[in-house]
């Protein structure tokens, strides 16, 4: 753990120097991520005391918070450039308009590279969460029917619980993100993540919570 702190650390000054999305920043946060997967899945009691699978999700809730705001920014800046275009008047909009398409790509690209990045997050959390059900032995009928569960039985169903609204909340981003139109969003699959962490976990408040939004 000590050593993933570490490595943390020069996460943090790399991305200061270098932009989050340069490729060694990207390396650097891919080998904490293997890092802190091996140690849940190798020491699951040690996750009991320092929450590694919180620390994970943050690991990736910082890069989703970079890219949200590599979008605010360039999303703000189309639009003005649009209002400009507007204001020229009509004896310059074909120019002006091919100016402002170039000026829309690099939004284009971010929502592109968001979309991939929690197309891969997503993968790798469920695929977390399978490999930690089928150490433990895990099934879905097992976690309803369980009445006098032994500790590691109930530290798989908190690290899962967790888990599966990570990954409603990457659905969730992947609508928003993904598709502009408000009136076509589907909520259905971020609700079903959500929906399977209140069967693990009934008594947690945070599912029902991020149901409601």
């Amino acid at each position: 753990m000590e050593k993933l702190f570490r490595l943390e650390r020069d996460l943090l000054a790399a991305t200061t120097a270098k932009g989050p999305f340069d490729p060694a920043v990207r390396r650097l946060r891919t080998s904490i991520r293997d890092g802190y997967e091996a140690l849940i899945l190798d020491h699951p009691a040690f996750n009991d005391v320092f929450d590694v699978e919180q620390s994970l999700w943050r690991l990736h809730y910082r890069e989703i918070e970079g890219f949200r705001l590599r979008i605010r920014k360039l999303s703000t800046a189309s639009k003005v450039n649009v209002g400009m275009e507007k204001q020229e008047g009509e004896a310059n909009n074909t120019r002006k308009r091919k100016k402002g398409n170039n000026k829309e790509e690099p939004l284009l690209r971010a929502l592109i590279s968001f979309k991939s990045f929690l197309a891969e997050a997503t993968g790798f959390f469920h695929a977390l969460y399978i490999k930690i059900r089928l150490q433990s032995g895990v099934t879905s009928e097992r976690f309803l029917s369980e009445n006098n569960p032994s500790d590691e039985f109930r530290r798989c169903m908190a690290t899962c619980h967790r888990i599966l609204i990570y990954l409603g909340d990457l659905a969730r981003y992947k609508e928003v993100y993904g598709i502009m139109d408000i009136t076509t969003r589907d909520w259905r699959v971020a609700a079903a993540y959500y929906k399977q962490a209140t069967v693990i976990w009934p008594c947690s408040g945070n599912p029902y919570h991020q149901v409601s939004i």
